[in-house]
């Protein structure tokens, strides 16, 4: 291949990769219709793929030096735009929807979770230098999962969401289990797991109760979360 080719195929790529994580508008778009027609296992299945393209989108552009190929398109902005739709804008909207609050509370809790992610969004620093995420990072798209899938009291529902968007302003650490170094060999196979586990969880919830496999995936989350408080305490640990 000449150069000029190698250098067009190189530029192929890096808008496939963009586009790959435009898909993800699309996506939400999908996630927001099953929510209005009342499918809601539908929309927590439209959300596990945003979190699907999400998690391969950076990895690809890392790899394949998206930012330097394209150094006149802002990759970064658009993963944020894409991150905040289908990370706070749509689980805000399924939680008001689905009324995992009590009555009276659902555009308050909603409300409280797009504002403490357009807080994290503007905040420059919502990461350290080895890649912990500070304060309760935008996964409210995971968080409605649990809440959805627990079937937990209204009330205790919408406490656990006011201490998650008091996280989100806490100097407390969690885990970017693809890019935190220290025992990241660990970390990936029990963020595997995790995923694994609660995909199983979704094909079969409207037949059987999740049991065990609840107590793994939650398991998984508590290690997840303990890594981010070691760091918190411990300070840098790569």
């Amino acid at each position: 291949m000449t150069e000029s080719g190698s250098g067009s195929g190189h530029r192929l790529i890096a808008w496939l990769i963009h586009l790959l994580t435009a898909l993800g508008a699309v996506i939400g778009m999908m996630a927001l219709l099953a929510i209005f027609e009342g499918r809601y296992h539908a929309a927590l299945w439209w959300l596990v793929l945003a979190l699907f393209v999400d998690g391969i989108d950076g990895p690809l552009a890392r790899y394949f030096n998206v930012i330097k190929v394209l150094p006149g398109f802002n990759g970064n902005t658009l993963d944020e735009v894409i991150d905040y739709f289908t990370y706070a804008i749509i689980p805000a909207i399924f939680l008001y929807v689905v009324g995992l609050v009590p009555a009276g509370w659902g555009l308050v809790a909603a409300g409280l979770v797009l504002l403490a992610s357009l807080y994290y969004y503007g905040n420059s620093d919502q990461k350290s230098d080895d890649y912990f995420f500070k304060g309760f990072p935008v996964v409210w798209n995971i968080a409605v999962y649990y809440l959805y899938i627990l079937q937990l009291d209204p009330w205790v529902n919408l406490g656990i969401i006011a201490f998650c968007v008091v996280l989100s302003f806490a100097p407390i650490y969690f885990v970017h289990p693809a890019r935190v170094i220290f025992l990241r060999r660990i970390t990936l196979p029990i963020s595997i797991i995790w995923g694994v586990v609660n995909l199983v969880i979704l094909v079969t919830f409207e037949r059987k109760e999740p049991g065990w496999l609840m107590l793994v995936s939650l398991l998984c989350l508590a290690y997840l979360i303990g890594i981010g408080l070691w760091r918190t305490v411990r300070g840098p640990l790569n």
